[in-house]
């Protein structure tokens, strides 16, 4: 049986109030890969899945550093992930080049990347994972505010 390993925004922002995603990321670790080498993204209405080639954890390092989006070092960062590759803080760090080349809807990842590999434990307090959701939701326009604003502008221009 496949396992699916959440990850994306929901693996970090679930269960924080007034959360809303446009899909759901999962992560599935598969022996060999059917036409790709290392990663592939497959792409549906409501999901994607990330299908990751299991390889010695430093190859998959590798790989994501130098023909990766830095986005997904996001994966890594998942808990659950980690402890499949087999994945120690000192591993994470390496990963640091993509943390500086993350967008703005990303820089979430950074502020879990700095927790992470400063307390040498996957394990996120409320308070950073609260910082992180700020972040998140800061380059993320609320469904509800973009509909009324979109509204707005419409009343707007019928006046």
């Amino acid at each position: 049986m496949v396992k699916k390993i959440l990850v994306g925004s929901r693996a970090f922002f679930s269960k924080c109030p007034n959360f809303h995603s446009k899909d759901t990321d999962y992560l599935v670790l598969v022996e060999k890969g059917d036409g790709f080498q290392f990663v592939r993204q497959i792409s549906m209405a409501k999901s994607c899945i990330f299908e990751f080639v299991r390889k010695p954890k430093q190859e998959l390092i590798d790989y994501a550093l130098h023909h990766g989006a830095p986005m997904q070092v996001g994966k890594f960062l998942v808990k659950e992930v980690a402890k499949e590759l087999g994945l120690t803080v000192d591993d994470l760090k390496q990963l640091k080049p993509l943390i500086n080349k993350l967008d703005a809807k990303h820089e979430y990842e950074r502020i879990i990347f700095d927790y992470i590999t400063e307390n040498g434990s996957w394990d996120i307090s409320e308070e950073v994972r609260d910082a992180a959701y700020e972040a998140y939701k800061a380059t993320r326009p609320d469904k509800d505010d973009t509909q009324r604003y979109a509204k707005h502008i419409s009343g707007a221009r019928n006046s």
